[in-house]
């Protein structure tokens, strides 16, 4: 064989050679770059439509959650004017009968209990315990404590106001007699001078009317404080 020849042999050999290399060179690019670039592109694609159904999710969820804490912020309202007004205990409490019935020192104690009820202590105590608003958000909740821990001023200028108001018992009596109609006409035909027994009859109650009408409006200026703090 001629040295020509050989030659041509080893380059067509190396021309196959060559070709084989090429093509598994070819193959080794398209399955560590072509493919895991489409894959990686039909992945982000994948998230980027998860994302959007996520956060359709997320609206709907919101949209729902601030329907619900509006029910849980009324709930929770609704246990302060049960647990943490005066006025509550005053309108739960029995009836006296002839066996208990007290007398005006006695009455006057009771109503001065009320109005020295710690209403901050009890909005603190059901914040901790309420079910309505355990439900709420972790931020929620404690945003409703730190509106109730500023609030704490404010009640104490509230009851303050009334106990002041308690104390002066001239005042209780003006009150407590233009409330009772029925004993204002038996004051003026006369009834309220009989005797020192009558008098002081007609002047207790008209004290306690007073007294009891003031602890209505307490409580009604409490309610409207829970409604205002909560809006």
């Amino acid at each position: 064989m001629s040295n020509k020849n050989r030659f041509d042999l080893w380059l067509e050999r190396l021309s196959y050679i060559s070709q084989s290399g090429l093509f598994f060179l070819t193959i080794f690019t398209i399955y560590y770059t072509v493919i895991p670039v489409f894959q990686n592109a039909s992945l982000q694609e994948s998230i980027s439509q998860k994302e959007i159904e996520l956060k359709k999710l997320r609206d709907e969820s919101d949209v729902l959650y601030k329907s619900l804490k509006i029910e849980y912020l009324n709930k929770f309202q609704l246990s302060l004017i049960f647990n943490c007004n005066p006025m509550t205990a005053e309108m739960m409490k029995q009836p006296d009968t002839a066996s208990n019935k007290k007398n005006f020192k006695q009455e006057m104690s009771i109503i001065r209990q009320l109005f020295d009820t710690d209403i901050y202590a009890c909005m603190i105590k059901q914040a901790d315990s309420n079910i309505s608003l355990s439900k709420m958000r972790v931020e929620d909740r404690v945003l409703v404590k730190k509106l109730i821990s500023e609030s704490k001023s404010n009640i104490e200028k509230l009851k303050n106001k009334y106990l002041l108001a308690l104390n002066d018992q001239s005042n209780l009596r003006k009150i407590g007699r233009e409330k009772s109609t029925f004993m204002r006409s038996l004051e003026e035909n006369g009834f309220s001078n009989d005797t020192e027994e009558s008098a002081k009859y007609f002047n207790e109650n008209y004290i306690l009317l007073g007294a009891s009408s003031l602890l209505s409006d307490y409580g009604d200026d409490i309610n409207n404080f829970y409604r205002t703090i909560f809006k």
